[in-house]
């Protein structure tokens, strides 16, 4: 009797050890999880914080896209303008001094114009070329921010699964 008593006792001992280590084991592995669930919702606030900075700058460039626009049709107007006015110079009959130097102070004018239109042209394309790759960069970022979404939803889900074990 005392030996089987002995024995019922040695094994009650080794199935505390074991219940033990198994509790310990499982401890660990619900702080490596909830470690790795703040490490997650961190990355998360962050990549978060970058798209809203880049929400913003999408926002600027196309508020500037906008007065460039403005300003290219402005000018183009004006180009029109003096255009027209220099064929009209040029369809009045006569050599007045007047007309000629108005008509060349007109053609530098419509050279300008056109050289700062082409320039505008060549800053809108540049900028709409950064607005596309900033809204595909804000894409991608809201991609990965649902990706660690999921994963942090999976990870709190194992904790409660590993705590309720």
């Amino acid at each position: 009797l005392q030996e089987t008593a002995r024995r019922l006792l040695r094994r009650l001992q080794e199935a505390e050890k074991r219940h033990e280590m198994e509790r310990k084991a499982f401890e660990r592995t619900v702080a490596q999880y909830q470690e790795e669930v703040e490490q997650t919702s961190s990355a998360l606030r962050r990549a978060q914080r970058d798209v809203e900075q880049k929400e913003l700058q999408v926002e600027e460039l196309q508020t500037l896209l906008g007065d460039l626009e403005e300003e290219r049709q402005r000018l183009v107007a004006a180009a029109r303008d003096s255009e027209a006015e220099l064929a009209q110079l040029r369809a009045m009959e006569g050599d007045k001094l007047a007309q000629q130097d108005r008509s060349a102070q007109l053609e530098k004018e419509v050279a300008m114009l056109r050289e700062k239109i082409h320039h505008l042209d060549d800053m809108l394309k540049s900028q709409q070329r950064k607005v596309r790759q900033m809204i595909e960069q804000l894409q991608n970022s809201k991609t990965v921010i649902q990706g660690k979404d999921s994963m942090i939803q999976e990870l709190k889900e194992r904790v409660s699964y590993l705590e309720a074990e």
